[in-house]
């Protein structure tokens, strides 16, 4: 088995200081200045000489590929992305928007008992129905402003989804789009994804920004146009991405992990959170 891409996955601030990140959060939560805010930590490091960012791409595809997985490279940058998580679509034949938002998570286990009762807790709490309904009547709203009037639908809500490392909560809403509406418009009515801002969305931002850099690539979107010949949109989020960037003869890399904060979050669950979403890339990176 060949050696990991990167000798080391060092995470660019202590643990205690996201749980502090988190604790005032809730603070400001509990004071009414929003509902939700996904915060985040990063990792980043290098990978060793002559490794390249996509031998970590085809190390998560063995066994950890995911549905939106993507490999991107422009020159001396490339992404490296094993995302679950949909986005949008849009189908400009039928008129059909679809978004399917993440909030709610728990671990895998290698027992199956322990880890089926981890899915069922995962379904069975409220918190974390609670922190996806938020992000599903966002995206309501969202869908609404391209949409036909009285069109958007919540199809599915609180579904499971098990992953190789995590079970998910996700909600499917769609809509369908108002007459003249295309792809680009569809985007401009819901970019930023709300599931990776909050609720309500500029707000949250705005928490974010006070503790966090720029995110770069993360938490954005990688999408399709048109390949299938039309004017078909297909966009993940890119949760569970690395960006990477060539350092002469060496790529530098940056990953994150988030976790929605909401009034009842506990500091350090949330943490843990976090370390469960990025195993599958910490593992892929650094085989740790």
């Amino acid at each position: 088995v060949p050696s990991a891409p990167a000798a080391a996955f060092d995470g660019e601030a202590p643990p205690d200081v996201y749980e502090t990140a988190v604790a005032e959060v809730t603070t400001r939560i509990a004071a009414g200045e929003l509902f939700q805010a996904n915060i985040a930590r990063a990792w980043s490091g290098r990978l060793s000489a002559g490794r390249d960012p996509f031998e970590v791409f085809l190390r998560l595809s063995v066994e950890r590929g995911a549905a939106y997985g993507a490999f991107w490279r422009l020159g001396e940058r490339a992404l490296v992305s094993n995302s679950p998580e949909l986005f949008l679509t849009f189908d400009p034949a039928s008129g059909r928007i679809e978004t399917r938002p993440i909030k709610g998570t728990r671990p895998r286990l290698p027992d199956p008992a322990r880890d089926a009762e981890l899915a069922a807790d995962l379904v069975a709490s409220a918190k974390d129905r609670a922190e996806n309904l938020m992000i599903v009547d966002l995206m309501r709203n969202d869908l609404a402003r391209a949409a036909a009037p009285g069109s958007v639908r919540v199809e599915r809500l609180f579904d499971v989804e098990s992953h190789p490392t995590v079970h998910h909560l996700v909600s499917t809403v769609t809509a369908t789009a108002a007459p003249g509406v295309h792809a680009a418009e569809v985007l401009e009515a819901t970019f930023p994804p709300g599931s990776i801002t909050g609720a309500p969305k500029h707000q949250a931002m705005k928490v974010i920004a006070r503790h966090e850099p720029p995110r770069g690539p993360w938490c954005g979107s990688l999408f399709g146009l048109g390949l299938a010949g039309g004017g078909e949109l297909t966009a993940s989020v890119l949760i569970r991405t690395a960006s990477f960037e060539q350092d002469g003869a060496a790529w530098r890399w940056r990953a994150l992990a988030g976790a929605g904060i909401v009034a009842d979050s506990d500091p350090r669950a949330e943490r843990e959170e976090t370390d469960a979403k990025i195993r599958a890339l910490k593992e892929a990176l650094a085989g740790l």
